[in-house]
């Protein structure tokens, strides 16, 4: 079966439409939410971390990185930023003049460089702190101002490590993938029951109802007690179904009224035919037979009723007339039968090559 054809199958009753949408829709749903709105917001928060790490970084360091600045105390400088570097996920420590210029580095071969890259001059032109992303070392870059007493500005830049970073990060999208699928799930199994209950059930039963009227198998009408628009649906098709079992049991009682009648008539004709009447429909079952013909052909008369004229009878002449007559239509077909020593009209009736039934006389 190609991809097409299955696809077309799959789709073909609203149930299976409704739950593809669903799946679609709650996919659509999810990955909105964890790549949109919580892995940013998360990712967020993991950041913020570190900006708070650095803050009180720079702030438990400040009054004695100024001091040691006022008093150009290059041995205490030093000693801070070797402080520094020993705390955890610091990458690097130094300090830089207006000009971008290293006073103190945790690197020895770094002092006395000059900074004019976008990161530091985003630090060394800011007036509060900030933080930044960087390549090498990866990790973010934090910058706090410093001014000393004498009113000279200098900048604290902190390396900040994001491995532990990347770890939490990587260990909320394993978190928020094993949270998904389970969600994903739920989501579905409950959509499709909604979808069951309010939609798929009561459209089967309308079907079934619809079937069954049409069938004729009886009047059953569709219980609910909803409001909407299912509840609309139903409560018209109840409405359809009162009028249609209403028109059947007009056409029932015309129907039987004229069965009564036309009985009464067939009983009323049979008497100008004492010898014997069998009257049959289009199917060759016999609906009249009166006792001269029953008499004739050797059967029950009671019995005979709605049974196969040919399947009825065993007289292989009589049987032999009756096929003859069913292929020769509205012509009288006469033959004297010696076996039942009467002689036997029939006379098949037919419309557009589509019989009527058949009358049987006897004389």
């Amino acid at each position: 079966m190609k991809i097409k054809d299955y696809i077309k199958k799959a789709t073909q009753t609203m149930y299976s439409r409704f739950v593809i949408f669903t799946v679609i829709m709650a996919t659509l749903l999810l990955v909105s939410f964890y790549v949109f709105q919580l892995f940013p917001t998360q990712k967020k928060l993991l950041r913020d971390k570190l900006w708070d790490r650095g803050k009180t970084i720079s702030e438990l360091s400040k009054p004695i990185i100024l001091k040691a600045l006022q008093t150009k105390d290059d041995i205490t400088l030093l000693s801070q930023i070797e402080n520094i570097m020993k705390m955890d996920d610091i990458n690097t420590a130094y300090i830089l003049n207006t000009e971008g210029k290293v006073i103190v580095h945790n690197k020895s071969g770094e002092w006395d460089k000059i900074f004019k890259d976008a990161v530091h001059q985003k630090g060394l032109k800011a007036t509060g702190a900030t933080i930044s992303a960087i390549r090498e070392p990866s990790g973010y870059l934090y910058s706090f101002p410093l001014t000393s007493p004498d009113g000279t500005r200098y900048i604290l830049f902190i390396g900040l490590s994001d491995q532990k970073l990347k770890i939490d990060y990587s260990s909320l999208l394993q978190n928020g993938i094993y949270t998904a699928i389970p969600t994903f799930f739920i989501i579905i199994i409950l959509f499709a029951i909604f979808a069951s209950y309010e939609i798929a059930m009561p459209i089967s039963k309308f079907n079934r109802v619809l079937n069954s009227i049409l069938l004729g198998k009886g009047d059953e009408k569709i219980v609910t007690s909803k409001k909407d628009e299912i509840g609309q649906i139903a409560c018209g098709i109840n409405c359809i179904i009162d009028k249609f079992s209403s028109d059947i049991s007009t056409v029932k009682n015309k129907i039987s009224s004229i069965k009564e009648k036309s009985v009464c008539l067939i009983c009323e004709l049979s008497k100008l035919f004492p010898e014997g009447l069998i009257i049959t429909d289009s199917e060759d079952k016999i609906i009249f037979i009166n006792e001269a013909g029953a008499s004739a052909i050797s059967v029950n008369q009671t019995e005979s009723i709605d049974k196969h004229i040919l399947e009825l009878t065993k007289n292989a002449d009589f049987m032999e007339l009756v096929q003859q007559s069913l292929s020769s239509q509205n012509k009288i077909i006469k033959k004297t039968i010696r076996s039942i020593d009467k002689t036997v009209q029939i006379l098949t009736l037919s419309k557009e090559n589509e019989p009527i039934g058949s009358i049987i006389v006897f004389s």
